[in-house]
């Protein structure tokens, strides 16, 4: 059997997985269980089986009369095959067996062949003739395990159901239709993506189970095609369709960089979120003579606006920041005698404090201080006066699962007097947010996508415009606009309220004009009779907006987003505990 059962290049995407071969090789093995078996519980069984998902498919002989068949002895468990209408003999002794009506996926568990499913097929008038073309009648056993062989060897995909969930009907075409639950075709989809509509698409008749691996409705004239977990691998609508595979099967959440050798010199990572506010992981480990001399600095931002590192000597954790200058906070011992190897992990929590755990030959230490809502620009990792060797280095965040994310600009501060600030008081914190001080949607679109190599949320909230100019405004949302296309993201604009100095009514109303759903800042603050903030919620500065003015915005991300508050509460509390510094 060919490895690529379902393996077509489609837009660049990785290989399907194993799970998703079990499915789409039974419903091609056998055309006959399409006119009797129950297709959704034929899904439901296989792909909700997180045995069968990760095993690797092992061709398993046919047995062709009443002769019991030896079944392999593959190398190591973990692996699944099928099996139909005859004697199959154990490697340690025993049987398996099935009717002439039965077809079954096994599954090799370290010592023996175990029954994962069973397909009881209902009793039909065959055709055993491999040449017949009849549509009416059904084949034999025999004779689909027969077409399989050679379907499979030739990595051909005509099975109906194929066409009915999105498979090539053609590889070399691409060429495929997909159908709603009564076998009413709705869309063709032709190799260059484009799709002709029917017309005939109806949502209401998908039976719900179906949405465990196949058509699941978006809304009307829209609908996806999903993995076991009910993320999108395919988005169709009247006039496009956008591969974009599972989120949780392609998408690594970290960026992991190797070095060789790091002697008195700077590694820095560029394919990374520069200004992520929380959440931040970080790990490292190295392998070093000793730690006597010199030093390994840690972080984001060297001698960067608002980047935060640290310093490990021999001794001691020194906390390091910059803002005009660069700052280096108190000694904070570790008590470790540092030699042969050091790995260094890092986490931030919801409330800024940081989490360091350094781990060397003798033992390890752990660290807490107030790290704060501040990791700009690059990570990087500086060996000074000292060598390292086989250095890896690992970036994350633990926000990069949230299903909403959020990209905003100096409204988007961590404090009393911006909304975010107060979201994490009413504790609805639970979204990965990305903000700096000035920041330009010019600038956020390049962390949207970094951050799309490490995750793929359902939400974003673009909460830029303050800085931008309306030419630079409209041109990257628009690509913003095709960015969530592509990764069926639901967008959520802002708008952004007009202060003295600048007047922001022109990118206010491209955005409420735009189609897209938004959070409308500008009304929550800016009196529509006067076109003025309300007393009190204007800054000194005349730009940002004091304590009462962030609760106003505030409330607005609740009242037109409300989805901000699904994950329920957290606590404004520490996660970490003493953050004293003290070992």
């Amino acid at each position: 059997m060919s490895d690529n059962i379902l393996e077509p290049t489609i837009n660049g995407l990785p290989p399907v997985t194993d799970w998703q071969k079990v499915f789409l090789a039974l419903q091609q093995a056998n055309e006959a269980f399409l006119r009797g078996a129950t297709l959704p519980e034929l899904g439901k069984q296989i792909v909700g089986d997180v045995q069968i998902q990760g095993a690797d498919f092992v061709d398993l002989p046919v047995a062709e009369d009443s002769t019991p068949v030896a079944l392999p002895i593959p190398e190591t468990g973990n692996k699944f095959g099928f099996l139909a209408d005859g004697k199959f003999t154990q490697p340690t002794g025993g049987t398996l067996e099935y009717s002439a009506t039965q077809w079954g996926l096994t599954l090799f568990d370290g010592d023996k062949w175990v029954k994962k499913f069973t397909l009881e097929m209902p009793e039909q008038s065959v055709v055993d003739n491999l040449n017949s073309e009849s549509t009416d009648e059904s084949l034999s056993a025999n004779q689909g395990k027969l077409l399989n062989e050679k379907k499979l060897e030739k990595d051909a995909f005509q099975s109906e159901l194929f066409n009915k969930v999105g498979a090539a009907a053609d590889p070399e075409d691409m060429e495929f239709s997909i159908v709603d639950g009564n076998g009413r075709e709705a869309f063709k989809v032709d190799r260059d993506g484009n799709v002709e509509y029917n017309g005939r698409f109806d949502k209401n008749e998908i039976p719900s189970e179906f949405n465990i691996r196949g058509l699941l409705a978006l809304e009307d004239d829209k609908f996806a095609i999903t993995d076991p977990l009910g993320n999108a691998i395919l988005i169709a609508e009247k006039n496009k369709v956008n591969f974009i595979g599972s989120q949780n099967q392609f998408i690594n959440q970290s960026s992991l960089h190797q070095i060789d050798e790091l002697a008195s010199d700077t590694f820095t990572v560029t394919d990374f979120p520069r200004h992520s506010k929380k959440g931040i992981i970080l790990s490292f480990s190295c392998f070093l003579d000793n730690l006597t001399t010199g030093s390994i600095q840690l972080g984001f931002g060297k001698l960067q606006y608002r980047g935060r590192y640290f310093k490990i000597t021999s001794t001691s954790v020194f906390p390091m920041r910059y803002e005009s200058s660069e700052a280096i906070g108190a000694a904070i011992p570790h008590n470790l005698v540092i030699e042969s190897f050091l790995n260094v992990s890092l986490y931030v929590d919801d409330s800024g404090n940081g989490y360091i755990i350094l781990t060397t030959k003798n033992g390890n230490s752990k660290i807490t201080y107030d790290w704060g809502f501040e990791s700009n620009y690059d990570p990087f990792i500086i060996s000074e006066d000292l060598t390292i060797k086989d250095v890896k280095f690992n970036l994350s965040n633990k926000d990069f699962k949230r299903d909403i994310w959020v990209f905003t600009d100096s409204y988007g501060g961590v404090a009393s007097n911006r909304w975010p600030g107060v979201m994490k008081d009413l504790g609805f914190f639970n979204f990965y947010h990305n903000g700096l001080a000035g920041q330009r949607s010019t600038g956020a679109i390049l962390d949207v996508k970094k951050a799309l190599l490490c995750g793929r949320p359902k939400h974003i909230i673009w909460g830029l415009g303050m800085n931008d100019s309306n030419s630079d405004y409209v041109t990257v949302l628009n690509e913003l606009i095709g960015i969530c296309n592509d990764n069926n993201i639901h967008l959520v604009l802002a708008t952004i309220p007009t202060i003295p100095s600048r007047s922001k009514e022109y990118i206010s109303n491209i955005v409420r004009t735009s189609g897209f759903r938004y959070i409308d800042f500008a009304k929550s603050v800016v009196s529509e009779e006067t076109g003025l903030w309300y007393a009190g919620m204007l800054g000194a500065d005349e730009v940002h907006p004091t304590d009462l003015g962030a609760k106003s915005l505030a409330s607005q991300v609740l009242i037109d987003f409300p989805e901000i508050m699904q994950n329920g509460l957290i606590s404004t509390s520490s996660e970490i505990g003493d953050i004293t510094g003290d070992n």
